[in-house]
């Protein structure tokens, strides 16, 4: 920022190890284990401030540096906007790692996007979707409704979570084209795994 006197913006998705969950809390895994037997549980208000509440450090600390401040802010959802050169850019970032466990068990995550239909379809010149887990972590009756309403609404859905980076473009005949980037890890647990991130540029003239 000081070097092309242009403003630095930020945006962070929490992940599994944004959670604090050593030791357990058998009170929320009692409540995911209710959202996970009957996903409609997923719009209680009181079940997702349950699951959130071993995420308590990742906001107080992703407050006190995302730029712009949130807005529409929910502790599943959040949105930032900003303008690029007459461009608006719409950031939504979802909290996929509300319900995560250790281990996390594949294909058990939920997440009721159907709450946030006016958020996501709100205009945007550009509109980034932030997400820690990939669409393959959710169960079968969140994973269609969760990828059909981002690839509709957002230019492009960056995740991360499987530290294998890759990138490209869906064409499909529900949601029309868009783009996915998934990230490598920066830092990798694995020795034998490249270390990585990624540069995306948006040519917001097209």
């Amino acid at each position: 920022e000081k070097e092309t006197g242009r403003p630095v913006y930020v945006s962070m998705a929490p992940g599994n190890h944004d959670c604090v969950l050593v030791p357990p809390d058998i009170v929320r895994e009692t409540v995911i284990q209710a959202v996970v037997a009957t996903p409609s549980n997923a719009e209680n208000e009181a079940m997702v401030e349950a699951c959130t509440s071993v995420q308590k450090s990742f906001f107080e600390f992703s407050r006190s540096v995302m730029t712009p401040p949130p807005i529409n802010f929910s502790k599943l959802l959040w949105q930032q906007e900003f303008e690029v050169r007459g461009t608006q850019i719409r950031i939504s970032t979802l909290n996929a790692a509300w319900m995560s466990r250790l281990p996390e068990p594949q294909g058990q995550l939920v997440f009721p996007i159907n709450r946030f239909e006016e958020e996501l379809s709100a205009p945007a010149g550009v509109h980034l979707a932030l997400v820690h887990h990939p669409f393959n972590w959710y169960s079968q009756t969140a994973y269609h409704n969760l990828r059909k309403r981002l690839r509709l609404s957002c230019t492009a859905i960056l995740s991360g979570h499987e530290h294998l980076g890759n990138s490209g473009k869906i064409d499909e005949q529900l949601s029309g084209s868009s783009l996915f980037f998934e990230a490598p890890a920066l830092q990798p647990p694995e020795a034998a795994s490249d270390a990585g991130f990624s540069i995306h540029v948006f040519d917001l003239e097209l």
